[in-house]
């Protein structure tokens, strides 16, 4: 169930909710940490807070999915049972962060600086697909369970996501250098041909 048990129990309000506790616990505490002289612990402190509390709260909100909708657990049988979850998930971060880690031992903590900017940087544009499509979900759920989610509707719906998305796209893409001169700064794009 682990990242689909609040949107297959369609409790959107408590996964925006659950984002939002996420990113304050993540980056909001991690900057205050760095603010506070912790520097880089600080930051992965935040991180820890964030991301347990995202597993906290998503495991006790999805445990009707564990135990049934009318059963009331406590949280020690539901993390007990998230635990492998959890433990999985670590070692799904640090493949992902392989990138991360191979740089900083490479080229340094401030070279990581910058990778790290340029990678966040590049999902933006990810940003507007995205959005339409989880927009959408309510929607195509609702249809389908009213088994009136056709092949046509899917397809309208991947249709207006693509002519949505492209032209901003494109914007995002002939505007490259300026926009990362404008919001990055001068460091970002002194190799730019």
């Amino acid at each position: 169930y682990a990242g689909i048990g609040l949107n297959a129990l369609m409790k959107f309000g408590k996964i925006g909710l659950l984002q939002v506790l996420w990113a304050i616990g993540r980056y909001v505490i991690g900057i205050i940490l760095v603010f506070m002289g912790y520097g880089a612990t600080g930051l992965i402190i935040g991180w820890v807070i964030g991301d347990a509390t995202y597993a906290i709260f998503y495991t006790l909100w999805s445990r009707e999915l564990i135990f049934g909708a009318k059963y009331k657990s406590k949280l020690k049988p539901i993390i007990k049972y998230a635990t492998p979850l959890v433990l999985g998930s670590l070692v799904i971060v640090l493949l992902q962060n392989l990138d991360k880690i191979f740089v900083l031992s490479k080229l340094g903590i401030e070279e990581l600086g910058l990778y790290s900017t340029i990678m966040i940087a590049s999902t933006i544009p990810q940003m507007l697909p995205n959005s339409i499509a989880t927009s959408l979900t309510p929607a195509m759920l609702g249809l389908e369970e009213k088994n009136q989610l056709s092949k046509e509707t899917v397809e309208k719906a991947i249709r207006y996501t693509t002519i949505l998305s492209i032209p901003i796209l494109l914007i995002i893409g002939a505007l490259g250098k300026p926009l990362v001169l404008l919001f990055l700064g001068e460091r970002f794009v002194h190799d730019w041909k």
